[in-house]
């Protein structure tokens, strides 16, 4: 049970700071500078997760990690689309671990 609360607390904590910027930002012309800088909150979440997973990846996932990485950072600076990369990293790196 303990987990299950902590699992929705969780969550409600991740969700409240994207979902309150949407309910009050709807409609509203925002400048060029807030629309860059909203912009590359995804980016930059991506670069903390990629940089903290190779700096803190154990011996036998560093070369998966690294790989998935650079295909992340190729991905992203190609198609601009997070989504996407995460999935491709993910694979690679499943891949990686797989078969290498």
């Amino acid at each position: 049970m303990y987990n299950i609360i902590l699992i929705l607390l969780c969550s409600l904590v991740t969700a409240v700071p994207k979902i309150i910027p949407l309910k009050y930002l709807k409609g509203k012309q925002l400048s060029r500078q807030t629309a860059e800088f909203l912009n590359i909150i995804p980016y930059t979440s991506l670069s903390i997760m990629v940089i903290r997973g190779i700096l803190t990846a154990s011996s036998e996932m560093l070369i998966p990690t690294i790989v998935a990485s650079i295909v992340a950072i190729i991905i992203a600076y190609l198609k601009e689309n997070v989504g996407l990369t995460i999935i491709l990293a993910v694979l690679t790196a499943f891949v990686c671990l797989k078969f290498f």
